[in-house]
């Protein structure tokens, strides 16, 4: 991995913490729709913690490979979608 994506990848990972703490507080003052933002936020999370790992000889290679990203953008689609329904 180049610094550039190292870089890239450590911002997501602080931006998607931040973005969790906030939804969870969101969530405990009464916001419902923060519920789905939650969940897609520690999605993107897991996906960004899952292609750092191999770099760092963490958990096996296979894990970071390019369907990781995919799985996680397909999963978040279906959970606003999810939020879409559940609104109406």
């Amino acid at each position: 991995m180049s610094y550039d994506l190292f870089l890239i990848e450590g911002i997501n990972l602080v931006l998607s913490l931040f973005l969790i703490l906030v939804s969870s507080l969101a969530v405990k003052k009464g916001v419902r729709i923060f519920k789905y933002m939650l969940l897609s936020f520690f999605i993107i999370f897991v996906s960004t913690l899952l292609s750092v790992l191999p770099a760092f000889n963490i958990g096996p290679d296979y894990l970071g490979s390019m369907i990781t990203p995919e799985i996680a953008l397909l999963l978040v689609m279906i959970l606003f979608y999810i939020g879409v329904l559940k609104a109406n």
